[in-house]
């Protein structure tokens, strides 16, 4: 379950895609160590200024926890609670070190609050700054203000998510935890001429599951004319028609994104108060949402070549954007002082004006255009890492290479259109040092961080060295543990890159448990051997 409390300012600047990581880390971990329960995601804002805003994200889970003698050192690279957790769910603890590591560099703060077999929460806090300008503004449709909406989960999480949703978007709501709750409820409404008018109903409820529950509410001549939308996790083949033909008004497949949610609402109620009675809405689902999105965005298409022109037209109309095309920025700049478009997809190389200079224009406050803020994509042949520079320098938001495939094109739409969670750009890779360090692997799991690589490439030797005196000790008789720290070492040295130490070991742990002990005598030679070469190479790469 995911909430960004909606007090959190919505335009900030920062580091997406670090963020994207710490999250995802702290997710992955949470995810791993649940067997049952929940996960949830939280984002709150603890205080703000006209300048910044302090945040406090939190990954909470209800798994199994983890002592507080230990909870100091899970920072540490290479660490877990304990070895037992390791042989059981595998991993290294990297993950937690590196995002240590980004929350420092942004002059945040991390931390764990747990108890050994009752869940775990990590959180973090970071100051962002406040962006001047945050573009288009969110507001909170009249439509909906106002109206009563019943929640129907035996979730709490999930209860007090949607309950602060509605309470930010001043819809009068309460909660119930069960059917014969809701039904209660509604009847008692009903009675006091103060009806609910919708009720989101969760899917997988015990004794009486969501839809056993709305086919009740419809079938009571008193409660019949209730907007439902179901809400569920465990979306099935077939759900959707069977419940738009028991009357139901939208389906939705958990986690509901805040947005889809909202536009649902304005949907179902516009449509129920559009409508005329004579045709059957539409059952509202995330596709549908979608597709609204798409068609209610509109796309300048800015090329000097006829064909290149055709061919993206062609491909925006697939996807379902209306959209315009015009030869040159000197049109571009006319078409904007005059057309509320939502996006711009810039040809740079052009007669009459670039698609520089034109982006130049667009983001001057001296200019006539309706939005100096709209997200301009750039659409180039040109596909090196200086063009991309170039192309953000002047000003665009987003880099396309020529001939731009449909599927790249709709995540970027997706994405600076918001209705997508589409990670940023990525940069390429470093080239691959071959079959001893894996440079690139690490790099990339580091975020390009090289002065971090260093840090962690000094932990790692430090710890295969330990490691492996570990290994020569045990094998004087003691296979079982062999294998044990053998399996160990296969982890750290592939999250380290060290990839001539990974596949040795992972040739070590194979002999043992296949009974070739023979062969182990040989295998921890090699290893040794293959740990100097791995210092001396990184000794050198490093300088």
């Amino acid at each position: 379950m995911c909430m960004v409390n909606p007090e959190v300012p919505a335009f900030l600047k920062g580091d997406p895609g670090r963020l994207r990581q710490i999250l995802t880390n702290l997710t992955g971990n949470a995810i791993k160590f649940t067997r049952d329960g929940e996960v949830s995601i939280k984002v709150n804002l603890l205080e703000e200024d006209d300048s910044n805003a302090k945040l406090r994200f939190s990954v909470s889970d209800t798994g199994i926890g983890i002592a507080e003698e230990v909870q100091g050192s899970l920072f540490m690279p290479f660490t877990q609670a304990d070895t037992s957790t390791t042989r059981k769910y595998g991993g290294s603890g990297l993950g937690l070190t590196i995002s240590r590591r980004l929350v420092e560099n942004m002059d945040g703060e991390i931390g764990i609050i747990s108890e050994k077999g009752k869940g775990s929460e990590f959180w973090f806090k970071v100051i962002l700054q406040k962006q001047k300008e945050g573009g288009k503004k969110a507001y909170i449709s009249e439509s909906i203000e106002g109206i009563r909406i019943l929640v129907v989960d035996d979730n709490s999480t999930n209860r007090q998510i949607l309950s602060l949703l509605l309470e930010s978007w001043r819809c009068r709501h309460e909660e119930v935890d069960c059917g014969d709750a809701a039904l209660e409820k509604l009847r008692q409404a009903a009675k006091e001429n103060d009806p609910f008018n919708m009720v989101l109903i969760d899917m997988q409820m015990p004794q009486m599951d969501g839809e056993t529950l709305g086919r009740k509410i419809l079938a009571d001549k008193e409660l019949k004319s209730t907007l439902l939308i179901m809400m569920t996790s465990l979306g099935m083949r077939g759900d959707a028609k069977r419940l738009k033909e028991a009357g139901f008004k939208a389906y939705l497949t958990k986690p509901v994104k805040q947005s889809h949610l909202y536009n649902c609402l304005i949907t179902v109620w516009g449509g129920e108060i559009c409508s005329t009675g004579s045709e059957k809405q539409q059952l509202v689902t995330s596709h549908t949402l979608s597709e609204n999105k798409h068609r209610s965005t509109r796309v300048l298409v800015v090329e000097d070549n006829v064909i290149n022109q055709k061919v993206a037209l062609k491909i925006l109309e697939k996807l379902g954007y209306p959209a315009d095309a015009v030869g040159d920025g000197a049109e571009a700049i006319k078409s904007l002082e005059q057309i509320p478009y939502d996006i711009v997809l810039m040809d740079c190389q052009m007669p009459v004006m670039d698609g520089y200079e034109a982006t130049g224009i667009i983001r001057s406050k001296d200019s006539f255009v309706l939005d100096h803020n709209i997200p301009v994509i750039a659409m180039t042949a040109n596909a090196m890492k200086e063009d991309r520079r170039i192309c953000l320098s002047a000003g665009m938001n987003d880099f396309l290479v020529k001939p731009v495939k449909p599927e790249v094109l709709a995540k970027a739409l997706e994405k600076w259109t918001g209705s997508s969670d589409c990670p940023d750009s990525v940069s390429e890779g470093l080239d691959n040092n071959g079959a001893i360090f894996d440079r690139k692997g690490l790099l990339d799991r580091l975020d390009g961080d090289v002065e971090f690589m260093k840090e962690i490439l000094d932990d790692y030797v430090k710890d295969a060295e330990s490691l492996l005196k570990r290994m020569l000790e045990a094998d004087k008789g003691k296979k079982n543990e062999l294998a044990k720290i053998a399996h160990t070492m296969k982890g750290s040295s592939a999250n380290a890159g060290a990839t001539i130490i990974c596949n040795r070991v992972t040739e070590l742990d194979d002999a043992i448990r296949n009974g070739r002990h023979a062969e182990v005598g040989r295998l921890l030679e090699s290893i040794e051997e293959g740990l100097a070469q791995f210092k001396t190479f990184v000794q050198k790469d490093l300088i």
